[in-house]
């Protein structure tokens, strides 16, 4: 998240006095790498002020070096305890490092102190939803939105948290996000070129994708296989990236796409004329309103025909985005006037392409002599209060079972420790619960090795981690929320084939749980058939999917060409 340094009264990340260093110029002008070294310069010269430590540790913070920061702060307060701008420097530090426990409280006096200031609100309510507390993190981040009308990025993590709030409507989420659109690109700076794109309905498309994502990443393993398996004599892929990343997924991306972009370090002015000179006529978006989104793009009409779909499609808001890839359970049809586009349905809105080298698929470990285990890889920003409370009533009403939680943050120890309190509030011990954090994807599979039973979170679900659970022959069960985030995993399986899974209330949940629970032998003939069966589906046969998606690309060129 970009902070911008602050210019004049009140913001308590300012560089400069009346003689400022020229580190602190450097870093006032935001030359964070020439602020660092002049300001550890003059340090090592002598200059061992407050101001030169809090300078040096707010150019660490934009340098994303928060471990280095936090040296630097401390020194700024041990030479001066009432300094404002450090005090909350250093709770941003210790959030980026993650230490959230360390963190929320500096970060709480922060909003006290300074009351308008947006920043303190942002971090206070980022550093909650880092630990799981959606619903208060949401407070913070709401009042963020409200000070800081203009940041357009601060707007995009609310819109991501209310993904993940028990309380957000499908109305409230869409509102927002035709909000978002109205704030921040309804009115472009300056008019753009028309399209010049040749009107041949037949001839070879030039399809775009436009993510920052194009690398190891939950969302590229969703549009990967799309991009790698394209008809290459009927369509010419072109991939803008806003990230460059040199992992084996980004490698396979660059190689399948025609044309290869990298677009970081580029201003969406300059992007926009780089897909208009490029004449791509298809334009799909992968990122929604995630980090590194380029949805003002989209906003001005940047191709003839724009879609949003799967690295995180849940609608953009933006009248000019055409058509919106999903199906009829993630999408059902009575509430699609909420969206700006047309949901156009695939057999499921997204598909999966399990690793080559995945594990094997092991016995039902509760067939070995293991507890019964419940399991859930998702993050656990994910699984709010009502899960928690809903999953402590399973392990209750089947004694000697436990749960395995695996996720990436609980590598932290404060969002261990949160976690662990959240669900003794439900009334779960800690000799129930089975926590794993973060491994390279093998591992991460791996450990469905000692999972009976998969259970979804909500109210947003699973996506990718519920096909990985699937593919090593683990069940999910899910139960049907009211937002397109919360009827992810009921798509997926509704799609395979697999409708006994799915739960319409909680108390429906509970019971598919506990009675698929009971019965060990379906489990294990689940288990050891599931491969077979997931491959007859067009969700994991990707190259099946990927035609269906051709086919709609190529109806909605030759609408176009007729039209135009």
């Amino acid at each position: 998240m970009s902070n911008e340094p602050a210019r004049s009264s009140g913001r308590v990340d300012e560089a400069s006095g009346s003689s400022a260093s020229p580190g602190l110029v450097a870093l006032e002008r935001g030359d964070y790498a020439s602020a660092a070294s002049l300001l550890a310069a003059a340090i090592e010269a002598g200059e061992k002020t407050a101001a030169n430590y809090r300078g040096l540790g707010l150019a660490f913070i934009k340098s994303e070096q928060p471990v280095k920061a936090i040296q630097a702060l401390e020194q700024a307060l041990s030479l001066n305890a009432e300094d404002l701008g450090a005090q909350h420097n250093l709770g941003l530090a210790l959030m980026k490092a993650g230490r959230y426990a360390e963190a929320l409280p500096r970060l709480r006096r922060s909003v006290e102190a300074m009351p308008t200031y947006w920043e303190a609100h942002w971090a206070v309510g980022t550093t909650l939803v880092a630990l799981g507390l959606v619903r208060e993190g949401i407070v913070g981040l709401r009042r963020a939105v409200e000070l800081a009308p203009e940041r357009h990025d601060i707007h995009a993590v609310l819109l991501f948290s209310l993904e993940l709030s028990p309380d957000a409507t499908l109305e409230e989420q869409q509102a927002e996000r035709r909000r978002w659109y109205e704030r921040h690109a309804a009115s472009p700076a300056t008019p753009s070129r028309p399209l010049l794109n040749r009107k041949s309905p037949e001839r070879r498309v030039r399809v775009g994708y436009v993510s920052a994502d194009f690398r190891a990443h939950s969302a590229a393993m969703i549009f990967g296989p799309v991009i790698r398996y394209h008809d290459r004599n009927a369509f010419e892929i072109f991939c803008y990236s806003g990230i460059e990343s040199n992992d084996v997924l980004a490698e396979s991306l660059r190689a399948a796409a025609d044309r290869w972009r990298p677009t970081a370090k580029m201003s969406d002015e300059d992007l926009e004329a780089l897909i208009r000179d490029d004449e791509v006529d298809i334009l799909v978006d992968l990122s929604g309103h995630t980090k590194g989104h380029r949805l003002a793009i989209f906003a001005r009409r940047a191709a003839p025909i724009q879609v949003t779909a799967w690295g995180f499609a849940t609608g953009t808001g933006i009248p000019a985005m055409d058509y919106f890839f999903s199906d009829p359970v993630a999408v059902p049809r009575e509430v699609r006037h909420l969206f700006a586009e047309t949901v156009v349905d695939l057999p499921c809105c997204f598909c999966y392409e399990p690793p080559g080298d995945a594990p094997e698929v092991s016995p039902l470990p509760s067939l070995e002599g293991q507890p019964f285990t419940f399991g859930c890889i998702n993050r656990i920003q994910k699984i709010s209060d009502p899960a928690i409370a809903l999953w402590a009533r399973i392990l209750r009403e089947m004694p000697g079972s436990r749960l395995l939680l695996k996720s990436h943050s609980l590598s932290n120890e404060a969002v261990r420790a949160e976690t662990l309190r959240r669900f003794a509030g439900a009334g779960m011990s800690e000799d129930r619960l089975l926590l794993l954090s973060h491994t390279d994807i093998y591992h991460h599979m791996q450990a469905l090795h000692q999972v009976d039973l998969g259970l979804d979170p909500f109210p947003a679900n699973g996506g990718i981690t519920t096909a990985e659970t699937l593919w090593m022959g683990v069940p999910v069960v899910t139960v049907l929320g009211k937002t397109t985030h919360g009827r992810l995993s009921g798509a997926l399986l509704h799609a395979l084939g697999m409708p006994d899974w799915i739960a319409t209330n909680e108390d429906e949940y509970v019971r598919i749980a506990l009675e698929f629970a009971e019965d060990r032998e379906h489990l294990d003939r689940l288990r050891r058939g599931m491969r077979e069966e997931l491959m007859r589906t067009p969700v994991f046969n990707v190259r099946e999917y990927t035609r269906l998606v051709e086919a709609n690309y190529r109806l909605w060129w030759q609408k176009w060409c007729r039209q135009a």
